[in-house]
């Protein structure tokens, strides 16, 4: 940016641009269902990449976190539910791994 400070002509401009634009009156509880609408929508979806993990981001800048359901239908893969720990251990005969049963992992292939 140049340290030459605008020109008249373009700063009546600019005000003009300016006064034209309105803002119509609005009560606050539209102004509450549009921030609620806003919010619910994405500006950017989540990011799950083998060198990034990103949530979604709200048009209003809020980050919500993962959804694992979603990553689930994306890979292709299947929950870890108590019905797969128990089949594990019959199948095994061992109890299932500690991280499994705290439910740090949540899917498998």
């Amino acid at each position: 940016m140049s340290d030459v400070p605008p020109s008249s002509s373009s700063m009546e401009a600019l005000t003009h641009t300016m006064e034209q634009i309105s803002v119509a009156p609005t009560t606050g509880e539209s102004d509450q269902n549009k921030q609620e609408q806003s919010a619910q929508k994405p500006a950017a979806e989540q990011k799950v990449t083998p060198w990034e993990v990103e949530g979604q981001v709200t048009e209003t800048g809020e980050r919500l976190g993962i959804d694992y359901d979603k990553l689930i239908s994306q890979f292709g893969t299947r929950p870890i539910d108590a019905a797969l720990l128990e089949r594990f251990q019959e199948v095994t005969g061992h109890e299932p791994h500690i991280l499994l049963r705290r439910g740090m992992f949540f899917s498998h292939r």
